[in-house]
């Protein structure tokens, strides 16, 4: 993924403003995905405690219903809708029975390189909402719920 149109305009200096502001809880965020092999958005949904790493949840357009087949597994999802969402191209779903762990400094490198990688941030109380359902994820491990500061909202 090269530099956007967009990064091009921005110096050295604010690029760095911008990662730093941008690179926060509840940020919707788009980059090359490791596991999909493919562009994915994710929500930023946790820092560890020891700020090195942070835990990401995929945004999918829908529920695949191979790996999510019972009711149990589709309720570890939490709908977001696109009207809500100028990122969004159609209703989605933020899928929380997984945490994808990079380290912050690879995330915050991407957003040096491409300003344009962080779309919006989530409304306050989505992000809320999806908390509280990471924090009820019945396959999520506690000790990755506590590490990545998930636990509260239970």
């Amino acid at each position: 993924m090269g530099t956007s149109s967009i990064g091009k305009i921005f110096t050295e200096e604010q690029r760095k403003e911008l990662a730093d502001l941008n690179l926060k809880p509840g940020a919707i965020l788009k980059f090359d995905c490791l596991i999909a092999k493919k562009e994915k958005r994710f929500v930023f949904a946790g820092i560890k405690y020891d700020g090195l790493s942070i835990g990401l949840v995929h945004i999918n357009s829908e529920i695949n219903e191979r790996i999510f087949h019972s009711p149990k597994l589709k309720d570890e999802h939490y709908k977001i809708l696109c009207a809500d969402y100028t990122s969004l191209e159609w209703d989605s779903f933020v899928n929380c029975s997984q945490l994808i762990i990079r380290p912050k400094q690879d995330i915050y490198n991407i957003l040096l390189k491409d300003p344009g990688c962080h779309l919006e941030h989530l409304s306050q109380e989505h992000f809320d909402e999806i908390k509280i359902k990471l924090c009820k994820s019945r396959v999520l491990s506690p000790s990755q719920k506590k590490e990545y500061g998930l636990f509260h909202n239970c």
